[in-house]
């Protein structure tokens, strides 16, 4: 398989996709590193942002009043550091605006802009009709391997095990989307591509992989990628597969598939380069873009436009119950306040995580500086950049799609 890739060595990592140094790797990188963190008996790494819905029933304003205003979010709050939250709550900053959100000198993480999900670039951007996007692969974009290095080891809610993720509802609930947020800059980016409800992607990341980007789907039949993709859709929608693979399901395929994610270490970026494009995190999504496009525009005029698209993504027998958990998972990442409550669990149990030699501090709190890791790993790592200066498109029935999406699949 030809591909775009610098750089050549390897390094472990846990089923969550964590890529991490090993003292052998010789990866061109521009993360700087000091001494490898080996890997030991603890729990993968935790994500939790807050996030606003911008012209829904949640807009910006009040996201970031609902955030600041209730004393008892404060120290959940990504814009108010944990050593100040009580002073901050004491104040009760109800209404508050984005300026006075921190409190600290200096120049904070803007994290009130990076979080908040919206519809408002969507409506000034130009955008080519199209209707089947089956062989658009997006072309061009390198793989350079950008490496982590947890010198404190974060802690996530709940834990992978298998295909599963196992611990209390609220653990699960929480673990989803602390490792689904890792890559919502690539889920954002696709959206706006395809004109795609905002959040759908992620909320689909949720509920296929859980956010671990290298584990195989529970039936070990062929399905891997954040959102797992058997071998024939793949290929339908460009996609190079592992030795050419084409089934449907092939128990063979999801076996070889674990014996080279262990023999390559879990290395997200050697899978991705020389194996499989369900390994690359942008194509992965990409491709889930334009199935849902594609479809969405196939849709018979009397379907609904996203349940039709949704359809044939999850298949007529498992359609009900995916949609459902659809449901579930697009009302967790619209709702401030349940992220709120999950992000100070986050603050609390990483009050001394540290990444390539940075320490959170009040300008930079435990989460976001994981956020912004993985971010940066997926802007440098998989050509993010260049995906986003991409033409973008107004598939067939998307802006029905984009009229009805809150009313259908969010839950109060």
């Amino acid at each position: 398989m030809k591909r775009s890739f610098i750089g050549s060595g390897d390094h472990s990592a846990r089923q969550d996709g964590l890529a991490l140094q090993n003292p052998r790797a010789q990866y061109h990188t521009a993360l700087p590193f000091s001494r490898p963190y080996i890997f030991g008996v603890f729990r993968t790494p935790d994500i939790l942002l807050l996030m606003g819905m911008e012209g829904g029933n949640i807009n910006r304003r009040k996201f970031l009043q609902a955030v600041t205003g209730a004393a008892v979010l404060a120290a959940a709050s990504p814009f108010v550091p944990v050593n100040e939250a009580e002073a901050a709550s004491k104040k009760k900053h109800q209404g508050a605006k984005a300026k006075n959100i921190e409190r600290v000198p200096g120049k904070p993480y803007p994290l009130a802009e990076k979080l908040a999900f919206s519809e408002r670039n969507y409506k000034n951007a130009e955008r080519k009709p199209w209707n089947n996007f089956r062989a658009m692969v997006p072309k061009g974009l390198k793989i350079v391997p950008q490496l982590l290095r947890f010198d404190v080891p974060p802690n996530i809610s709940g834990l992978i095990k298998g295909a599963n993720i196992i611990g209390s509802e609220n653990a699960r609930r929480a673990g989803r989307l602390e490792r689904a947020l890792r890559f919502k800059n690539i889920s954002d980016a696709v959206e706006f591509r395809y004109n795609l409800p905002p959040g759908i992607i992620l909320a689909m990341v949720m509920q296929e992989s859980h956010g671990a980007d290298m584990n195989p789907n529970a039936l070990n039949d062929g399905g891997i990628g954040l959102a797992h993709m058997q071998p024939l859709l793949a290929q339908e929608f460009g996609l190079e597969t592992y030795k050419g693979n084409a089934k449907l399901k092939d128990r063979k395929h999801g076996k070889a598939l674990r014996e080279e994610i262990k023999g390559k270490r879990h290395d997200v970026f050697k899978l991705a380069a020389e194996d499989d494009d369900r390994f690359n995190r942008v194509l992965n999504l990409d491709a889930v873009g334009r199935m849902l496009a594609t479809h969405m525009g196939s849709a018979p005029p009397a379907s609904p436009a996203l349940n039709f698209a949704v359809l044939r993504y999850a298949g007529r027998h498992n359609y009900s119950r995916y949609w459902n958990q659809l449901s579930k998972r697009m009302s967790e990442l619209h709702n401030p306040a349940y992220l709120a409550e999950v992000a100070a669990g986050f603050n609390a149990r990483n009050k001394s995580l540290k990444i390539n030699g940075m320490q959170a501090t009040g300008n930079l709190p435990p989460f976001a500086l994981y956020l912004d890791a993985f971010w940066k790993q997926n802007e440098k790592g998989f050509d993010l950049d260049r995906y986003k200066k991409l033409p973008a498109y107004k598939p067939a029935r998307s802006d029905e799609a984009l009229r009805t999406w809150r009313k259908d699949l969010i839950k109060t």
